[in-house]
């Protein structure tokens, strides 16, 4: 983390954006004095999230595995939900997302956006639950994943997050001897607003793979995810 350091603030600088999920937050870099334009600040210390935003937090609410706050955007309230699912089994993954999902149903909030680390892959039942294609513990869910929608606009796929044999996670150079296969796990979802419009999605990134001459580091060992979303 301290190599990291200037780079962190520098990939999420570049940004400019309103709202910012960010997991595995160890309050080593004090992002709210290096990004001034995003004052507003959330933080689930506990499971190591922290929301910043540019729009004052009307409400916030801490769960497993899970950081959720509403604002005001215009004439609709957002609900965000920042999130990091346990890598440690696909039991543990599935209990969180539908305790979670269950949870923010209930938010009173024109829109329920979902960011952060999955640990799952794009065929795993948690995705497969997410996208409203099968039912978990019975229980059923429906939201958008932004950047296959975008991939459709545009006819480029999505690009994977973690990626074990360019982005060298430790400061290991040469692509490292690993059986771990490089996919997509962080992802930025919407609930499906209907009957209220859904917004325009006008792009979707996956930043963060610069790696430093100095360091030899990327930003993270896990690539970002950003999406412009158009409410007008």
């Amino acid at each position: 983390m301290p190599y990291r350091r200037e780079q962190i603030v520098s990939a999420l600088s570049a940004l400019h954006a309103d709202i910012l999920c960010l997991q595995e937050d160890s309050a080593e870099i004090d992002l709210q004095s290096a990004l001034p334009d995003l004052p507003f600040c959330a933080c689930h210390r506990e499971a190591g999230l922290t929301i910043l935003s540019r729009y004052p937090i009307k409400d916030s609410l801490c769960m497993p595995y899970a950081l959720a706050i509403t604002v005001s955007y215009g004439i609709y309230t957002l609900c965000v939900v920042n999130v990091h699912l346990p890598w440690q089994s696909a039991l543990l993954r599935e209990e969180a997302v539908v305790a979670m999902t269950d949870t923010i149903s209930a938010a009173v909030a024109d829109y329920i956006i979902l960011a952060g680390d999955f640990n799952c892959s794009d065929t795993s039942a948690v995705q497969r639950f997410l996208l409203g294609e099968q039912s978990l513990h019975g229980h059923d869910t429906y939201y958008f994943d932004l950047a296959e929608a975008y991939a459709d606009m545009t006819g480029i796929p999505p690009s994977p997050t973690l990626d074990f044999r360019r982005n060298p996670r430790w400061g290991v150079v040469d692509p490292p001897n690993t059986l771990e296969k490089t996919q997509r796990f962080d992802r930025i979802l919407l609930a499906n607003p209907y009957p209220t419009p859904a917004p325009m999605l006008t792009n979707f990134v996956v930043f963060g793979s610069e790696i430093s001459e100095e360091t030899r580091l990327a930003p993270s060992d896990h690539l970002g995810v950003y999406a412009d979303l158009d409410f007008s």
